[in-house]
This record gives C-alpha cells, structure tokens and sequence, in this order.
C-alpha cells in the first residue's frame, strides 16, 4: 500500500453494525421505514414471541436484527412495510395488521400520507 494512501474501513457486515452507524439528525424516509418497521415487530412480539422475527425474516428487502429487531430497509420502503403488515395478516389475521397501525401510529407524521402502505392508513 502507499504511505499516503487513504484506508477506508469496511463495510458493516452485520445488521448491528448498519444500525448503529450515526444517522442524521433529519431521518431519511428508509430510516422512517426501518423505524417503523421495528416497532411493529417489537409489539407483534409482544403478542406472539418468537414467531414475530421468523415471520419478519421471511420479507423481502427487510433485515432484521434477532436480538433486538433493528432494522435495515433495502428495497423500496413502502413496499417493505407493507409486505411485513401483510406477512404478519397472512400469519395472524387482521388483529395483526391492528396491531401494525398501533405500532406505526406514533411514526405516521413522518411520512406523508401517500407514502404509507395502504393497509395501515385504515
């Protein structure tokens, strides 16, 4: 390597080390997201224990931190969101998605209206 070359570390590897890099002080709308979609994992585990990150694992374009359900979106937002409120319906019934729009409720402001899935607009 050159003396005066620049290391760069790598890249975080683990979903830990993605949510714990330092964010800014404006979330992006992912980061909204993944916040969100946080929480509704958190409160469906509430209800159902272990089967809440099973069933989260199993979205596209969500990680899911097992231990304490941090979340890293990589697709489309919108899309992930509402295919965990899905996948929870799917799996539960609509008392889940109930449950997803009292999770989501105190986020909701941070997003315009458009910009959430439909099935937690209700």
């Amino acid at each position: 390597m050159e003396p005066n070359a620049v290391q760069t570390p790598p890249p975080p590897d683990t979903i830990a080390q993605i949510a714990a890099q330092p964010h800014s002080d404006t979330p992006s709308t992912n980061e909204v997201y993944a916040t969100i979609c946080s929480q509704i994992i958190k409160e469906q585990g509430l209800i159902i224990g272990a089967l809440t990150y099973e069933q989260a694992s199993h979205v596209p374009g969500l990680q899911v931190d097992p231990v304490n359900y941090s979340c890293v979106i990589t697709g489309d937002g919108n899309q992930v969101l509402g295919a965990l409120v899905e996948k929870y319906r799917e799996f539960f019934g609509n008392a889940a998605v109930e449950v997803c729009r009292e999770a989501a409720s105190r986020f909701v402001s941070r997003l315009p209206n458009e910009e959430m899935p439909a099935v937690l607009r209700g």
